[in-house]
């Protein structure tokens, strides 16, 4: 049975991770995305993080994507599972996009996804 695809990133998102990766000189580490709970809409907007990890704690979940382990945590793939991340590089704004098809919305700010 082939593991299972919580989060796709696209060949743009992969490329930003990969070059983070050999900047830091850490092309074993691996790549966590967590949702963080903002201070908008009383608790029910999350922004995302992104960070680099070294070891895995006990309720993490990891999968295979463009070369590279991305980590979940395995209490946050509900609100994970669908999500896709490409990288925009425009002239106003650069970063990282995310579409996940499990928010409900978004906070009035723009900047945080709403999960009911």
């Amino acid at each position: 049975m082939a593991p299972r695809t919580y989060v796709t990133l696209q060949d743009r998102a992969a490329q930003k991770v990969r070059q983070h990766l050999a900047r830091e000189g850490q092309e074993d580490s691996m790549f966590r995305i967590s949702l963080v709970s903002s201070h908008c809409m009383q608790g029910r907007g999350h922004s995302y993080q992104f960070a680099l990890a070294q070891a895995l704690a006990d309720d993490d979940e990891v999968q295979e994507s463009q070369g590279f382990r991305v980590v979940l945590s395995k209490d946050q793939i509900p609100m994970l599972e669908g999500t896709v991340i490409d990288f925009e590089d425009g002239l106003q704004e650069s970063g990282f996009t995310i579409t996940n098809p499990n928010a409900t919305g978004k906070c009035p700010c723009g900047h945080h996804d709403l999960f009911d």
